[in-house]
């Protein structure tokens, strides 16, 4: 659907993904491509940056195809692939190809939990890999609740805190912001994540988050 951080950090040129669709298509080895396209957007925030453009975005991840997948698979750090919403009917649906999990964000509501529901199948289904639901808000239904219902793990919540979620954005990772509820809740996320075997977490990751 197009990517949404530079909305929010500025412009910063062609897109890293862009960039990173071109190397692919000569790279022997893709390892360490994300790294050298990766934007420090804020101290102790690093991303690949996607076009704004939704025509544009899905055309570069037509154009990786399952090669995105090496990419993706950095030594000894995690990578988070914003996925957008879902679909299987999307051109670009095999962007999820070769990641060790799925995580399904959603709202504690009846309409929250409804989502994620026909999501959940496909995804565990075309993948075979773990589905893990993570809660985004505190007032609703219970994160074991929603376990229940859609028969998966589920972890968070991830706190309501757009104070904290702006200084992030603005300041990057600052002492104010470690101590936010925002950071509180998305390093118990982290720690909760780091159970599920197939889930390495790199130390630094960890206490950046």
């Amino acid at each position: 659907s197009g990517g949404d951080v530079e909305c929010w950090v500025g412009p910063s040129g062609e897109p890293g993904l862009i960039r990173v669709a071109s190397a692919l298509r000569h790279a022997v080895d893709p390892v360490g491509l994300l790294a050298e396209h990766a934007r420090e957007v804020q101290p102790g925030v690093r991303v690949v940056l996607a076009p704004a453009g939704a025509d544009q975005a899905s055309s570069t991840l037509v154009a990786i195809g399952d090669r995105l997948a090496a990419a993706l698979d950095v030594e000894d750090c995690w990578v988070a692939l914003d996925a957008g919403r879902w679909s299987r009917a999307q051109p670009a649906a095999s962007r999820l190809a070769g990641c060790d999990a799925m995580v399904v964000v959603l709202a504690p509501t009846l309409a929250g939990v409804a989502h994620a529901r026909s999501l959940v199948g496909p995804l565990r289904d075309l993948y075979a890999v773990p589905v893990v639901g993570v809660v985004n808000g505190e007032h609703g239904y219970r994160p074991d609740e929603i376990a229940s219902e859609l028969g998966i793990e589920v972890v968070g919540p991830v706190a309501w805190d757009p104070r904290g979620a702006q200084a992030l954005v603005t300041n990057g990772v600052s002492g104010w912001w470690r101590r936010s509820s925002f950071a509180r809740s998305v390093r118990s996320l982290v720690d909760a994540l780091d159970a599920f075997d197939s889930l390495p977490v790199h130390e630094e990751v960890a206490s950046r988050a």
